[in-house]
């Protein structure tokens, strides 16, 4: 078994062809921004760390096309005893595929932790300024609606296997996590998803696919702990055809409100 993380994002239309292009380009390297790193030499001042998006190789497919990346970032805050704490520069590696699925805008997956995807996110959007000399930010961030399209998404996924819900109504409990088998089934459900009285803000759905339960987070984000192999994307393929085809992948069918 293996864990895996994907983020799914919508490409901005007026930027894709370009933003396209650059993600395409195998054996390239971008400068995306520079990190002004703390100097540690008793002369103090600061270190100049360039950031870079590298696109290592590029795989075209019929509807998709599979792309593998690494990105400069900072790493998390190191401790020592007695010192201060040192940050470094760091590379993660990270998966990305373009899907087209028909009538609907290219849509884009990153594998990787969140946190890392977000930043790849940025990262594109300096990029794309770099290369173009023009504004614009290539990933629009898209969402789940989990309770909205809840019947129909566990007709598409039955046997619900997980399940967070924030700010329940009128009770003790504020937050509820629930684990177990078809819990779309049980009085919890009901209560806490589906009752007007009581219902508050589903976080997540824990969902059935194939041999593996695949966790669905309202923002956009997916993740299992049962996964065979690093990059799923049949399985990111199959989730996504079963959100469009239940209306519960919220996306911006135009950019005319950015």
């Amino acid at each position: 078994m293996t864990i895996w993380s994907c983020t799914v994002f919508q490409f901005n239309p007026k930027c894709q062809p370009a933003a396209e292009t650059i993600l395409s380009k195998a054996s390239r390297q971008y400068l995306y921004d520079v990190w002004k790193r703390p100097s540690d030499t008793a002369e103090g001042g600061f270190i100049d760390e360039p950031l870079q998006l590298y696109v290592d190789s590029v795989t075209k497919g019929s509807n998709r096309t599979q792309i593998e990346l690494q990105l400069d970032r900072e790493s998390p805050a190191y401790y020592v005893r007695g010192a201060e704490p040192q940050r470094f520069r760091i590379k993660v590696r990270l998966g990305l595929d373009i899907f087209k699925i028909p009538g609907w805008p290219a849509m884009v997956g990153v594998y990787g932790r969140y946190d890392n995807t977000n930043k790849c996110r940025v990262a594109l959007k300096k990029v794309y300024e770099n290369e173009t000399s023009q504004g614009g930010m290539p990933l629009f961030s898209v969402g789940f609606k989990l309770a909205e399209n809840s019947d129909a998404l566990l007709q598409v996924f039955p046997n619900m296997r997980k399940m967070r819900v924030d700010g329940i109504q009128g009770s003790q409990i504020d937050t509820a996590i629930l684990s177990g088998v078809m819990l779309e089934e049980s009085p919890e459900f009901q209560k806490w998803v589906k009752s007007e009285e009581y219902s508050g803000q589903v976080s997540y759905f824990g969902v059935t696919v194939g041999e593996e339960t695949v966790v669905l987070s309202t923002f956009g984000n997916m993740y299992s702990r049962q996964g065979r192999e690093p990059r799923p994307t049949n399985t990111v393929l199959q989730v996504l055809r079963g959100l469009i085809s239940t209306n519960a992948l919220v996306y911006s069918p135009t950019i005319d409100s950015y």
